[in-house]
């Protein structure tokens, strides 16, 4: 099976980080983004991977080449006007033929032998307190999708669509998307996936919903830290040594270096790093960092960072130096 992951936009919410690093490729619990969603596809049988990147911007290509052997396409956008826009980038890969898609910063825990096996298209959901920031479907009593509507300020369902779609024949999303755009149909002045595939339904196309048993995302800080939490307990945790305390669920690299700090809840210290009398939780630290003497939490602290006699919550990014005077 193929996939089209969209992974373009610039990570507005994720600088300074996202100056230097695509937000796909920032590191949670020992990995990037990018390598727990590609792992994440594995029981769906997906052999062939398109992305979708900003135009120019070459950082995931180098990651991939580097790191996968699978085969890859990548598309450029060129502007960035919307998810289905995004998507028509790749409409290459939109054929007669099953395709999965999901957003370059999503995660989520499924069984996707339940998505990809049932003979229709499935989109991933999930209940939401506040469904009006998002896109929701709604469902009939026989659980067939009926209406798609993407955040309306009145909503008819709290079934939030997560970014994850199943589509059994490729080639009519990508005719109800050259209709959207044909017709110039934007919502919030973009053209959104969600209006494509009400277009599938009108045409008579058959929705279903899978519920997802967990969705995590890295567009915010935040979010990103909260995600981490949850991928720290799929990764190889560290143990208290005579180095250092460990207290919950504790990743640190086989190459980083602790001495005389305590570490947890939530905390991964990159390949390289340096951690030295502090007391660090809830926090990613990079790679080839060096924290000393600082007391961290809620922090993101980027790749190759000094952070010396801190005790604050910090979010920098690649490079930097923070240093009580």
């Amino acid at each position: 099976m193929r996939a089209i992951i969209p992974a373009a936009g610039k990570g507005t919410r994720l600088r300074p980080h996202s100056y230097v690093i695509q937000k796909s490729l920032l590191e949670v619990a020992g990995k990037s983004i990018l390598d727990h969603l590609l792992a994440s596809l594995q029981p769906a049988g997906v052999s062939e991977v398109a992305m979708v990147i900003n135009q120019g911007d070459m950082r995931i290509p180098q990651y991939v080449e580097e790191h996968y052997k699978m085969p890859f396409r990548f598309y450029e956008q060129k502007e960035p006007k919307g998810l289905a826009h995004a998507i028509m980038t790749a409409g290459d890969e939109l054929i007669d033929e099953p395709v999965l898609i999901i957003l370059g910063d999503t995660l989520v825990d499924t069984d996707f032998s339940k998505i990809c096996t049932q003979g229709h298209s499935v989109l991933g959901v999930m209940e939401v307190e506040d469904p009006r920031r998002f896109g929701v479907a709604v469902l009939n009593d026989a659980g067939r999708v009926t209406l798609l509507e993407e955040k309306n300020p009145q909503p008819r369902s709290n079934l939030a669509l997560v970014g994850l779609y199943y589509i059994e024949k490729g080639s009519l999303l990508r005719s109800a998307i050259e209709e959207l755009m044909t017709k110039n149909i934007l919502t919030n002045g973009e053209y959104q996936v969600t209006d494509a595939l009400q277009i599938m339904l009108d045409r008579g196309e058959v929705f279903t919903t899978v519920t997802m048993d967990g969705w995590y995302d890295a567009g915010t800080v935040d979010a990103l830290l909260h995600t981490h939490s949850h991928l720290l307990k799929t990764a190889p945790l560290a143990q208290s040594t005579a180095d250092y305390l460990v207290t919950g669920d504790v990743f640190i690299h086989d190459s980083a270096t602790v001495e005389q700090s305590v570490l947890g809840p939530g905390v991964s210290i990159g390949q390289g790093a340096i951690v030295r009398d502090s007391v660090i939780s809830n926090s990613i630290i990079g790679r080839d960092t060096v924290v000393e003497a600082s007391t961290l939490e809620r922090s993101l602290i980027g790749n190759g960072a000094q952070v010396i006699g801190e005790r604050r919550r910090l979010n920098i990014a690649d490079t930097s130096y923070v240093m009580t005077a």
